[in-house]
């Protein structure tokens, strides 16, 4: 059988697959907690979308509005982070595991 580049190049791809796959699942136990326990930074200048919640902690209704307009931006990692805060601020804002979700 004849070796094309196909045949020579094809190993490398899955080699470096794999080990993409490793890398990930590694970068993925880094913890994304920020200084002071928070669990996102808090972000201004992503403009005025709010939802009102039923919760009674404002860091928690804050940190929601920032997860919606994140999730807007199609910033989904950052988003399920702000979301997260939320939760973590009112373990029962339901909207925040929503969010989460």
């Amino acid at each position: 059988m004849k070796a094309t580049a196909h045949n020579r190049i094809l190993p490398l791809v899955r080699a470096f697959g794999v080990a993409a796959l490793v890398l990930g699942a590694t970068s993925a136990k880094v913890s994304t907690q920020e200084p002071g326990g928070s669990l996102a930074p808090e972000l201004s200048g992503l403009g005025t979308a709010h939802m009102d919640v039923t919760t009674d902690v404002p860091k928690a209704q804050a940190f929601f509005d920032q997860g919606l307009r994140l999730l807007y931006a199609f910033n989904h990692e950052e988003s399920r982070r702000s979301f997260r805060e939320a939760a973590r601020l009112d373990p029962s804002l339901s909207m925040a595991h929503w969010g989460i979700a």
